[in-house]
């Protein structure tokens, strides 16, 4: 949460060496 604003800041960071990551992954068997 920004203390100056009250708004929900949300910050992803990502190097080129991780995997890809993904919000919700479907295993379908």
């Amino acid at each position: 949460c920004c203390p100056a604003c009250g708004g929900l800041v949300e910050n992803e960071v990502c190097r080129t060496a991780d995997p890809v990551l993904r919000d919700i992954e479907l295993d379908v068997e």
